[in-house]
């Protein structure tokens, strides 16, 4: 799979599970939003980002991991510091 059909299926994974999201081009990358609850993930690509995005309803679903809905609306990041 290559560039569009990756994002076509992140994207389509994505709003299976949970609804709707937008993306936009910033200074650093890819910001991916998430609506509803609102979360922000962030790639050098947009598949990066939707990805990210893809591994937060997943432990959301399963309630597991920095992930999981803490209310710090930080997209992951918690995950990343940990490294």
């Amino acid at each position: 799979m290559a560039g569009r059909a990756v994002q076509d299926t992140l994207h389509a994974a994505i709003v299976t599970r949970r609804g709707s999201c937008s993306w936009t081009v910033d200074h650093a990358g890819w910001v991916v939003t998430l609506h509803s609850p609102e979360e922000h993930f962030y790639g050098k690509t947009l598949e990066e980002a939707l990805a990210w995005c893809l591994v937060w309803l997943i432990a959301s679903e399963l309630r597991i991991g920095p992930f999981w809905s803490n209310g710090s609306g930080n997209g992951g990041a918690d995950l990343l510091q940990l490294g």
